[in-house]
Formats: structure tokens, sequence, C-alpha cells
């Protein structure tokens, strides 16, 4: 008996983890596929309009710009689109939305505290 409820016990937590996993990409997918894609061009924008100045007149914003530039070209870091966008603001640069407008950013389930 004992042994049993182990056994279904373990299969429990299986199928939490397969569920959650799933959530996680499921959610990561919607999220993904309504990023605005006018982001990509006011990165541009902006990494132009600092690589436009000479080095001893440069904004210090552009050189924030220009570090963090430097360190995400590095392939040995991971440097996401949010994180980025999220700097760029930090930085004082006027960005558009990161989503499409009226969609609001979703978590999966595991992250309940976020909702």
């Amino acid at each position: 008996m004992i042994k049993r409820l182990g056994k279904i016990g373990i299969g429990i937590i299986i199928f939490i983890t397969i569920y959650l996993v799933y959530d996680d990409i499921r959610i990561a997918s919607e999220n993904n596929k309504n990023i605005n894609k006018e982001i990509y061009s006011a990165f541009r924008k902006v990494e132009q309009y600092c690589m436009s100045y000479n080095e001893v007149d440069i904004p210090k914003k552009c050189e924030l710009v220009l570090q963090l530039c430097e360190t995400c070209s590095d392939a040995r870091r991971e440097c996401f689109a949010e994180d980025y966008y999220e700097a760029l603001q930090r930085f004082g640069f006027d960005m558009p939305p990161y989503y499409k407008p009226g969609f609001n950013k979703k978590y999966p389930i595991w992250k309940f505290w976020k909702k």
C-alpha cells in the first residue's frame, strides 16, 4: 500500500513538473509573439545616436549604452531584448511600448506573485 502511494506521488510530481515546464514555454511563446517590432528599430536609432558622438563630448547615457553594446556583443553573455529595453529606458531614452498595444505581459502559473 505504501509503495503504491509512493508511485502515485512520484507520478503526480512528474505530471506537475511537465505541466509547469509546458506552461512556461507556452507563456514565453505568447509573450514573444506580442513584442512590438518597433523596439528593434528604436534600439538601432539609440545606438546610432550614441555612436555619432566623438569620445570627448559623449553624454553619460551614451557611454552607458556603448558599454552595454560591448557587453552584449560578447558571445559568452546572454543579453535579452527585454533587459536591453529596460536599460535604455533607465538611461533616459524615449522608447516605444515593449509589447503591442493592448497586450499585457503574461506570467507562467509558477510565478503567481507577479500577476
